[in-house]
């Protein structure tokens, strides 16, 4: 399963100009369910340069409902009979873990171009320039071919350029349009 990052664009869009923001090729991304939700207009790419967006920021900060919660696991394990200074251990030993994932993430994202800081700067300077006026993304986990998947969105969300964050593009759903507009 990859993930990948689909930038939705207008046809006027300026896509030399975009590709000098994105310091990166944008490439037509081939899938048709995705493509049958849009606007015939719109323009579906993706950055050439990588195979693939795992390990982006982008919707890394979004709560998925089903997750297991701390209080469950802490129950699970004094059933099994744990005692406190062992649930201790291992809570403190689940928190070193965490954080070093964290900043290997983080890191990686930082190294690839994946930041949601990035992310923001690129938006940013692509709807305060004459790039275009609108650019939208949409994250996808695929577990298929990328044009044979099948991709049901959600939804649209639209997001003015002053409401545009770092913690905005964290929480950011799968199968979402974010629409960007300035």
């Amino acid at each position: 399963m990859c993930l990948f990052v689909a930038l939705v664009l207008p046809s006027y869009a300026r896509i030399r100009d975009l590709e000098q923001v994105f310091e990166s090729r944008l490439v037509a991304f081939e899938n048709d369910s995705l493509r049958e939700q849009l606007p015939p207009e719109d323009l579906v790419v993706r950055e050439s340069r990588k195979s693939c967006d795992c390990g982006t920021e982008l919707g890394a900060g979004f709560d998925e409902p089903e997750r297991p919660t701390l209080e469950k696991d802490l129950r699970r394990l004094r059933r099994k009979g744990w005692s406190q200074a062992k649930i201790e251990k291992w809570l403190a030993n689940k928190s070193r873990a965490s954080s070093a994932r964290s900043r290997a993430v983080q890191g990686h994202a930082e190294r690839n171009g994946l930041s949601a800081e990035i992310w923001v700067r690129r938006i940013r300077v692509a709807l305060e320039g004459n790039s275009t006026r609108r650019l939208g993304l949409v994250l996808h986990d695929y577990e298929q071919a990328v044009s044979s998947e099948s991709v049901s969105l959600v939804g649209k969300k639209r997001v003015r350029l002053d409401e545009l964050s770092v913690e905005c593009l964290l929480g950011m759903e799968r199968d979402r349009l974010y629409e960007f507009v300035s």
